[in-house]
């Protein structure tokens, strides 16, 4: 399991579009994602989940993978979230 503290990069945070960004990418791999802010968590997949979290720009948030490739999944989706998602 590896985990990595993150700051939400997008000015518009986590609605359904980025977060469909997210899926999409953990999807080419087999680890399990979890996203925590604060107390909250959820799993990657659980889209509502996510949207009731409320992430904004400037959160900080942690990612979890876990699995046979988890260090390469935390890294693509690392990747993703520092720059921007693809928004401003």
């Amino acid at each position: 399991m590896v985990t990595r503290r993150m700051l939400v990069q997008n000015v518009p945070g986590f609605h359904a579009r980025p977060i469909s960004t997210l899926i999409d990418e953990k999807r080419k791999f087999q680890s399990k994602v979890t996203i925590r802010k604060g107390e909250a968590s959820s799993d990657l997949e659980d889209m509502m989940a996510l949207l009731k979290m409320q992430c904004r720009y400037g959160d900080e948030i942690h990612v979890t993978c876990e699995g046979e490739d988890e260090q390469a999944c935390l890294e693509a989706l690392a990747a993703l979230i520092e720059t921007k998602l693809g928004e401003q």
